[in-house]
């Protein structure tokens, strides 16, 4: 969970990275100067309020899904544009204390899936009914599941009518299972984020040219050309410092020969020295990455994101129904069993299966004594 948080808390960062001044440069005069100047506005403000939606028309969608061979009602095309995510974050480097809010608006049904992280809780709801209804689901499995829920899955049910379920603890949990407890303190986490937005600051100013293109209702029109090879070179050298608390369970990342070497034009808003929106045109992407020409009809596709000041905080729901996270994965567990203990005659045991049981309390470890003998004691 820590993990998850400091990615926010990098994201958060790196709108903060530039620092200095607080006069903010004309967009007309200098604009790249201007541009890093509103990325600075946005890393001190108390948080940030982000919408995502698709730029783009059922006209578009519909001539898109043609090209490909495939039909799209209109109504199934509006489902489309009027639907966005909304994610809203507290500006905290530490992600112990970060706070997190993400909902979803689905084909015109508003917050038709929720998420909050507070800390090391999580808390989620949906509107799984009105979905089912708005995409003519059969919701006869859904009762049934409800229904025959087991001992401890009653959130089930709660989740089922629209209500809040919650996760707590998951931190002191997953420590439980293996995972290293936090060693970084708030100062030392804070000080790796500042480090690495700052880098990622310097790289962004080295790395792209910017343009101004007009006023617009938004705000002041900047375009950025960006060396997306750069970036990511620079991305993957600043990495180092935020230390393992912050890049560990990445996985894998990619080496910048992977990526391509091609500058992409990234759209931005300013006003009062803030951004206010910020568009990735897909179509001029594709033209920069691809040789196949643009589907015929397709006038308009790209991913939008406004941006606003969020100072609320973030609390959890008043009433929701809490998931115990043991139950919850015996049960899971407890699903490869047969009558509850064991797996089932057969079935062969992954290598790594007993190592992983190896942090897991002694109640799962009970049920796979068989396949795991050198558990017991």
């Amino acid at each position: 969970m820590r993990r998850m948080m400091a990615l926010v808390a990098v994201s958060s960062l790196i709108l903060a990275a530039c620092g200095g001044g607080s006069d903010a440069p004309d967009p007309s005069a200098d604009p790249k100067d201007s541009l890093i100047s509103a990325l600075q506005a946005m890393g001190e403000l108390p948080g940030v309020s982000m919408t995502l939606s698709l730029a783009t028309t059922e006209d578009d969608l519909i001539a898109l899904a043609a090209n490909d061979g495939d039909t799209l009602t209109p109504e199934q095309a509006s489902a489309f544009v009027e639907s966005s995510l909304t994610v809203q974050s507290v500006n905290e480097a530490d992600p112990a204390k970060q706070q997190m809010a993400i909902s979803a608006n689905i084909a015109g049904i508003d917050n038709a899936v929720q998420l909050s992280v507070i800390g090391d809780s999580l808390y989620a709801r949906a509107d799984v009914r009105g979905l089912a209804a708005q995409f003519g689901a059969d919701t006869t499995s859904i009762d049934q599941m409800v229904a025959e829920a087991p001992p401890g899955f009653e959130f089930i049910g709660t989740a089922v009518e629209g209500g809040w379920v919650g996760l707590t603890g998951m931190d002191a949990l997953a420590q439980q299972f293996g995972a290293p407890p936090p060693t970084e303190s708030d100062e030392e986490a804070e000080a790796a984020a500042k480090k690495f937005a700052n880098s990622m600051s310097e790289a962004l100013s080295e790395n792209s040219e910017v343009t101004f293109e007009g006023e617009e209702a938004p705000g002041d029109h900047l375009a950025a050309t960006v060396a997306i090879r750069g970036i990511y070179e620079d991305f993957i050298s600043s990495l180092g410092a935020l230390g393992g608390a912050f890049t560990g369970g990445m996985g894998q990342i990619p080496p910048a020969s992977d990526i391509p070497d091609i500058d992409v034009q990234i759209d931005f808003w300013i006003a009062d020295g803030q951004v206010t929106q910020i568009l990735f045109d897909f179509l001029k992407i594709a033209e920069a990455t691809s040789d196949e020409e643009i589907p015929a009809g397709v006038e308009q596709m790209g991913l939008l994101i406004g941006l606003d000041e969020f100072g609320d905080e973030i609390t959890p729901p008043s009433d929701y129904a809490e998931i115990d996270l043991q139950t919850l994965m015996q049960g899971f567990m407890g699903g490869m069993t047969t009558g509850g203990t064991g797996m089932e005659s057969g079935t062969e045991v992954p290598a790594d299966f007993c190592a992983q049981l190896a942090e897991a309390p002694e109640d799962v470890q009970a049920q796979f004594e068989a396949e795991c003998p050198e558990l017991a004691g």
